[in-house]
């Protein structure tokens, strides 16, 4: 099966999880499933709101997604988008709020989520 499929006129690299700090999902898609709480018959209390994303759903809502025969992937050509939580982006959120929540939330530091979590590399 060829990775890479034209979905509506867009190219599509297929990919069972997708992650990262831009996720789309079609309206239609959503409308049907609804937000990932309700699509997994979670109380309100108990949503994710206290919990890093990848905990909160998110992982098990796509399978969902692809289980219906949907199709999760990243748009082709790949689009650069800056991932504001990597320390070497010139654009990266330094504010001791933001600290504070990378170590409540992922339990390390911004620094060491650059080094353990992100994999590009600039030139």
């Amino acid at each position: 099966m060829d990775p890479i499929v034209t979905i509506v006129g867009q190219r599509v690299f297929r990919q069972t999880y997708v992650g990262g700090c831009a996720v789309m999902i079609r309206r239609g898609v959503y409308e049907r499933f609804g937000p990932i709480g309700e699509a997994l018959g979670k109380p309100q209390s108990d949503r994710g709101n206290d919990r890093p994303f990848l905990e909160s759903g998110w992982t098990i809502y796509q399978q969902r997604l692809y289980d219906a025969g949907l199709i999760n992937g990243y748009p082709w050509p790949p689009v650069h988008v800056d991932h504001m939580e990597d320390t070497r982006s010139p654009h990266c959120v330094r504010t001791a709020e933001h600290e504070a929540y990378k170590q409540t939330m992922r339990g390390m530091s911004l620094d060491e989520f650059t080094q353990a979590l992100c994999v590009w590399r600039p030139h």
